[in-house]
């Protein structure tokens, strides 16, 4: 007993459906009952087989202006917007073009991606870094240079701490120069 092709699927179907004895069809494609049996209830994923030279909707021409409008700073909603209509200005300025095509914004991520150009930049980079530990209770150090604290009165005071850490004595003469 071997598995069954795609075409020898199709033709089990249509032989259960024009009344063939079983018995025939299991001796005919040396496969079980329930092979049969299965294939011809399961007529429905014979049809969406999808040959591997498949031609989607995205065509060069459809992908050259998704990359320029992305140039442009768009983002996929507003891409699949341009796709449909695109103003008369932005189409004079692109060499190839294509309208009326209806893409859903999950297949422009995918042509985004496939070009390593979806998603945001960072245009700031974040002061600090985040820190994990390697593994539980692990020693670390914290080395503060400066912060800032907010008194009752709304005097704002800055500490500085350097080369040691401040004591009460060295807060309180800041507070009284402030």
């Amino acid at each position: 007993m071997g598995r069954l092709t795609p075409e020898q699927r199709v033709l089990v179907s249509k032989l259960k459906r024009q009344g063939i004895a079983i018995k025939v069809i299991m001796d005919a494609f040396g496969v079980s009952r329930v092979t049969i049996w299965y294939w011809s209830i399961q007529d429905l994923r014979t049809r969406f087989n999808i040959p591997n030279n498949y031609k989607g909707k995205v065509t060069i021409e459809a992908e050259a202006s998704i990359l320029f409008f992305r140039s442009l700073g768009y983002g996929c909603a507003r891409i699949q917007q341009r796709l449909l209509s695109a103003p008369n200005l932005e189409l004079e300025r692109m060499e190839i073009y294509v309208q009326g095509l209806l893409l859903s914004r999950p297949t422009i991520n995918k042509v985004l991606t496939k070009h390593k150009i979806n998603g945001y930049s960072r245009k700031h980079q974040k002061s600090w870094k985040f820190f994990r530990a390697a593994y539980p209770n692990e020693l670390w150090q914290l080395d503060m240079k400066e912060f800032w604290r907010k008194i009752k009165s709304n005097i704002v005071l800055y500490y500085s701490l350097q080369k040691s850490c401040a004591t009460s004595k060295s807060l309180n003469q800041i507070q009284k120069k402030s």
